[in-house]
């Protein structure tokens, strides 16, 4: 039985963030996937300031969007839903590093999202 999906596009800006030579990457708490900090595009916002806001909630660091480098698409499926979703990737940089500090081999917990924990890796 063949029948139509619904069709739901996602804009999302991740940033990289660079120390020591580590970057910083978000696990969901089961362990299920790691991901960029960053979020979802709300309308009328722009990439830059989008970023900004999302590394802040997630991760409370004021950061610097620098270049861009790139865009993951991503496409899945549930029930009755197909996804696409953009990420577009920019560099990021902060002097707010003195909140935390740099580890290499276990999580540090910096966000206030109770499904998320930071790894530099």
């Amino acid at each position: 039985m063949h029948f139509l999906m619904d069709k739901k596009q996602i804009i999302k800006v991740r940033g990289i963030l660079k120390s020591d030579g580590k970057t910083l990457l978000c696990e969901h708490i089961k362990g299920f996937f790691h991901f960029l900090p960053g979020g979802t595009l709300e309308t009328g916002e722009s990439l830059h300031q989008c970023l900004v806001r999302e590394f802040f909630e997630e991760t409370g660091l004021n950061v610097v969007v620098t270049d861009f480098v790139g865009c993951l698409e991503c496409h899945w499926a549930d029930h009755l839903t197909s996804y696409q979703e953009l990420n577009m990737i920019f560099n990021v940089s902060t002097k707010d590093f003195n909140q935390f500090v740099v580890v290499a081999i276990r999580p540090i917990y910096i966000a206030h999202a109770s499904n998320v924990v930071y790894w530099w890796t």
